[in-house]
């Protein structure tokens, strides 16, 4: 994928999580954006701001994917960060803003569902599927 010019991948994600490409370690294509272990809302609208956004907007796409998981979820036995299930929609509204301005994505939204564990008391799991759903 990181030779495929028809591809860019963003991928937001713990430093320390197993199998993930370090910000030194990147590709044409591949854009890594790393979290501290707890991290909070505002890490994510600065990294979004300061990384994600721009190199979106730079490779124009034709529609966003979005891999979407929530084990960042304070509640989340698998993580240490500290989003809750309105952040997530937060998030989500903001990659729907820049796929709206985007003239070459037209608003094209994919939503995948993927990660998250909280699924006792708390339920961050499905308070946060449903934050997502929402904004989409």
């Amino acid at each position: 994928m990181e030779t495929n010019p028809c591809i860019q991948f963003v991928d937001f994600h713990r430093q320390t999580w197993p199998g993930t490409g370090s910000t030194s370690d990147e590709h044409r294509n591949v854009i890594n954006v790393e979290f501290p272990m707890e991290y909070t809302i505002n890490d994510v609208k600065l990294k979004w701001v300061a990384a994600a956004e721009p190199a979106i907007k730079k490779f124009k796409p034709n529609v966003i994917i979005i891999c979407a998981g929530f084990d960042a979820h304070k509640n989340d036995p698998m993580a240490a960060a500290k989003l809750t299930a309105a952040d997530f929609g937060a998030w989500t509204r903001a990659i729907m803003s820049l796929a709206a301005d985007l003239e070459s994505c037209h608003g094209r939204v994919i939503s995948l569902l993927e990660g998250g564990y909280d699924t006792n008391k708390t339920n961050g799991l499905g308070k946060s599927v449903e934050e997502h759903l929402k904004a989409l």
